[in-house]
């Protein structure tokens, strides 16, 4: 079960607890993420939480919504479907001292090659945007792979953010 809701988090450090409570076993599971949400003014730019996600079945509700399916986030650790798409999700964010549109260059190093064309992004009066690389189904083979976006404003690097995540075998 997920239950999707808008948060506003302020810069600084967080925590996030998730209970569940079965109810014809009463087994109970529990989950807990810390962080630290960055302030945007710390850095020319910054790439916050870079994310692996994968369609599945479940029950989702978003705004008293059900759906039967959505997006499952994996961790480092938790297994890829390879017979899945996958999406890379990121949020890009930039200083109040950048007004220029910012060139996103994004590397996934691993067993499989996977190219990702260039990307400018031009936030306009946004503080931040979202980059969302997409993998489809069946590409990725067995291994560790590492997502690394780099951000640049005229050719200078100002942010850098990475991940990795496991395809097992077969």
């Amino acid at each position: 079960v997920m239950v999707e809701t808008l948060v506003e988090i302020k810069p600084g450090p967080f925590e996030m607890v998730a209970v569940g409570r079965e109810l014809t076993t009463e087994k109970v599971i529990c989950s807990r993420v810390e962080g630290s949400w960055p302030d945007p003014e710390d850095a020319l730019a910054q790439v916050v939480m870079p994310v692996v996600l994968q369609p599945g079945p479940g029950a989702f509700t978003r705004e008293g919504h059900l759906r039967k399916s959505g997006s499952l986030l994996h961790g480092k650790d938790d297994p890829l479907d390879a017979s899945r798409p996958t999406a890379l999700v990121a949020l890009v964010c930039r200083s109040k001292m950048v007004k220029t549109a910012l060139d996103v260059m994004r590397v996934l190093e691993g067993a499989s090659p996977v190219e990702f064309p260039p990307l400018s992004l031009d936030l306009k009066d946004e503080r931040c945007g979202q980059v969302r690389d997409m993998i489809p189904a069946k590409t990725l083979g067995p291994g560790r792979y590492h997502y690394r976006i780099v951000v640049r404003e005229k050719g200078a690097e100002i942010g850098t953010g990475e991940t990795s995540f496991v395809v097992p075998e077969g």
